[in-house]
């Protein structure tokens, strides 16, 4: 049960926004109130008023920022413009789940029909969702603003990185010892290789792995643009400090991410870089229509993976039955979805749930459908499509550097939302920024 101090910084957390914006600028004020409530804020702990969504640590930084920019500071808020592929994007996202409770209005099993009042619940849960993306495309659209951005997330990433040590020596303790209960997706998927991953107070794992693996291609970019955030230890020593944390959090899938892309980053030209991003993005968004159509080939893939580690291939082969057996659900409903309320998932005749939905393309895809998939991934593809399509320009180096580097972050983020659900705000948030820079730069070209 949580304790006081959980609901205090959670509610409380609408002040520490509000004093971010008195104190720094817009956009280092947005960078740290999303991502400290992202890192900060207690994990599981929400309040569900009527209507709209619950009111946690992925809710209130998102809305506090929107709600000071607009009505305490009276900024505009810039979203992509309608008649763009961004714009649709947008649109769908927010309007898409009207058709799918049109088309789920009859029960499915023991569950009821969805109604209108479950469309507007999830339009305002969409619209939440993507208030990170739209902040960072409104306001993060300078090389300085960029820059704040990359910093931002480094310097986080090292203060955290000392709690993610503390938890892989002493066990996931902290969420426990400071909110009052233990806010991980249970703790004996935390041990791994004869110790622990760290879950601080992000829930899982794989969270926190992967937000590791986000710090550790931040310092490189930053190394590549010749900038430091301390003046004791150099970029090339963070880097190979932060690689040996993201090793001590045990999570097979980000480790490799971190070998395989690192040097890229890091060798590679910025234009090899934004090429490789787009086909990870690529591959990210027509994987489902592979997956329906049976086109991957997923037994040599497992036997390889069986080859390399036993318990990791049949992790990965229960995952692709999953996937299976929701698609074949999924057929029914395959362009706007099932819709909430567990309606995606297979059950037994005795109501027992058969299915776990791992990854987020899979969840998105069995609740809104194949139009909603795309809406989703569309508006995180289209940010690396975007920069990718500047990058043909004459472009300085610093800009081809952080738009190749967050093309790339975005593009792994993407992979990974295939077997796991690693959708963020600080996801939304780089996806906004990348966006928002590619077309100020697009600009600027136009200009000259």
């Amino acid at each position: 049960m949580a304790n006081w101090l959980a609901y205090f910084v959670l509610f409380g957390w609408f002040f520490v926004v509000l004093y971010l914006f008195r104190a720094y600028s817009i956009q280092q004020a947005i960078v740290t109130s999303i991502i400290g409530g992202f890192l900060i804020l207690p994990f599981g702990l929400a309040v569900d008023p009527p209507l709209i969504p619950p009111l946690d640590k992925a809710s209130i930084p998102s809305l506090a920022a929107f709600f000071i920019l607009r009505f305490f500071l009276g900024k505009r808020i810039k979203v992509p413009p309608k008649f763009s592929f961004v714009g649709v994007c947008y649109i769908v996202c927010l309007a898409g789940p009207f058709i799918t409770v049109l088309n789920n209005s009859s029960q499915y099993g023991f569950i009821r029909g969805l109604t209108s009042y479950d469309a507007l619940s999830a339009l305002i849960q969409q619209w939440i969702v993507l208030i990170p993306f739209i902040l960072g495309y409104g306001f993060i659209r300078s090389a300085d603003s960029v820059l704040v951005l990359l910093k931002s997330v480094l310097i986080a990433g090292l203060f955290y990185s000392v709690l993610m040590l503390f938890e892989v020596r002493m066990s996931p303790q902290l969420h426990n010892w400071i909110y009052g209960y233990h806010g991980m997706d249970g703790f004996a998927q935390q041990k791994r290789y004869g110790g622990f991953r760290p879950t601080v107070f992000l829930g899982h794992g794989l969270y926190v792995a992967f937000f590791a693996v986000t710090v550790l291609f931040t310092s490189e970019i930053l190394s590549n643009i010749k900038e430091r955030v301390s003046k004791r230890f150099s970029a090339g020593q963070l880097t190979a400090y932060l690689f040996m944390v993201l090793v001590f959090c045990k999570s097979v899938a980000s480790i490799v991410y971190g070998a395989v892309m690192l040097p890229l980053l890091h060798y590679g030209k910025a234009k090899l870089q934004i090429k490789v991003a787009v086909i990870i993005a690529v591959f990210a968004i027509f994987y489902p229509l592979m997956r329906l159509y049976d086109m991957l080939p997923l037994t040599d893939f497992l036997h390889f993976i069986n080859g390399l580690d036993a318990a990791r291939g049949q992790s990965l082969g229960y995952r692709f039955d999953m996937e299976t057996m929701l698609l074949e659900h999924v057929r029914e409903q395959v362009f706007f979805g099932w819709g909430g309320w567990g309606r995606n998932r297979v059950y037994s005749e005795m109501g027992v749930d058969l299915t776990v939905t791992d990854g987020y393309w899979m969840i998105i895809f069995g609740n809104y459908g194949l139009i909603g998939f795309l809406s989703v991934f569309g508006l995180l593809a289209m940010p690396i499509f975007k920069a990718a399509s500047v990058m043909k320009g004459k472009v300085k180096p610093f800009d081809q550097v952080t738009l190749a580097g967050m093309s790339l972050i975005l593009a792994i983020n993407m992979f990974d939302l295939l077997p796991n659900d690693t959708l963020t705000p600080l996801t939304w948030l780089v996806a906004g920024a990348l966006l928002g820079r590619s077309e100020e730069l697009k600009k600027q070209l136009r200009i000259k």
